[in-house]
């Protein structure tokens, strides 16, 4: 009984084993390319998976031009991911497709040049995203780091765990976030950190007031606010301010 038992536990962890080994192996890889007219367009939105996303805004540019490598296991998986683009209206829609129920590890990574006019939304698995040099932002991310940089107008983060970079950004900034580092530099408006769940806070350059509701841990600085600033409530870490208004901490 007892030898079955263990014949039974080393073919069980030999599946296990080749499971695993499926799910890390994508070696096979394929471009995929798309191009979207953007004559009269105001918004771009990006509906990724899994895999890395950069987006660019490019001045006077009168398409959206998006380059992607595809990986899988094998061809024949590789074959179920699909970049899908249309127009509806006033927007344009990139999405990356994966097959369900087909195991083993895919990925699309995709690089999108965009007007600089456009503002961008994206949803994003996994992976790491970076969008810099358009009119305005919205991010909702799953895991994976997010850089955003030189935005013209408003930024939106929510972001589940991985560090977050916004500097330069011309209008307000609202960010909910769940683990990671969280580096917020060069803010026209407002700052809002709604939630906040670890990691550290760094925050300067702010031409509004800022304001987090909720700290779990991690330290938090803020430097150069011309507004006011608010700390509703703080886990732990500790607090450094420098800001023109008021400053208003949580009672201890």
């Amino acid at each position: 009984m007892a030898r079955l038992a263990l014949v039974a536990l080393t073919l069980a962890l030999a599946g296990c084993v080749d499971a695993l080994a499926a799910l890390e192996d994508c070696s096979v890889e394929e471009p995929r390319q798309a191009s979207l007219d953007a004559a009269g367009a105001t918004r771009l939105a990006i509906d990724a998976g899994a895999g890395r996303l950069e987006v660019r805004g490019v001045p006077g540019a009168a398409t959206v031009e998006v380059r992607g490598t595809a990986c899988a296991p094998d061809p024949e998986r590789l074959a179920t991911v699909e970049l899908r683009t249309e127009r509806r209206g006033d927007t344009l829609y990139v999405e990356t497709v994966f097959a369900e129920d087909v195991p083993g590890e895919r990925r699309l990574s995709l690089s999108i040049d965009a007007p600089a006019s456009l503002a961008v939304t994206v949803e994003d698995g996994s992976g790491e995203t970076i969008v810099r040099g358009v009119a305005a932002v919205s991010i909702d991310d799953g895991s994976g780091a997010v850089e955003v940089r030189e935005i013209a107008g408003d930024v939106e983060v929510s972001d589940g765990s991985g560090s977050v970079t916004l500097t330069g950004v011309g209008g307000g900034v609202t960010v909910d976030d769940g683990s990671g580092d969280l580096e917020i530099a060069d803010v026209g408006g407002d700052v809002v950190v709604d939630d906040d769940g670890s990691g550290g806070i760094e925050i300067a350059g702010v031409g509004g007031s800022v304001t987090i509701g909720e700290d779990g841990s991690g330290g938090i600085s803020a430097r150069d606010v011309r507004g006011d600033f608010t700390l509703r409530r703080d886990g732990s870490g500790g607090v450094e301010v420098d800001a023109d208004g008021r400053v208003s901490l949580p009672e201890d």
